[in-house]
């Protein structure tokens, strides 16, 4: 008999982030990151409206994007 896998652990946040949201997980501040949005080097986003968010999938993607390595020894 097998047993059903249990729950799923998402660790996505369950919502859309705001600017002011996602300024304050990269401790930076809502200036910074708009300037990110306007010079395309932040995280993809979702405009509704006239209102910004980020999906948390979308800045984890760009987080991994941003990765670097320390340089060989």
């Amino acid at each position: 008999m097998t047993t059903a896998p249990g729950p799923q652990r998402n660790p996505l946040p369950p919502r859309m982030l705001t600017t002011d949201d996602l300024a304050a997980f990269l401790a930076i501040t809502p200036d910074e990151v708009k300037r990110m949005r306007v010079t395309g080097t932040g995280p993809e986003y979702v405009k509704l409206g006239r209102r910004v968010r980020y999906l948390p999938r979308d800045l984890y993607a760009w987080l991994e994007e941003n990765r670097h390595g320390s340089p060989a020894e």
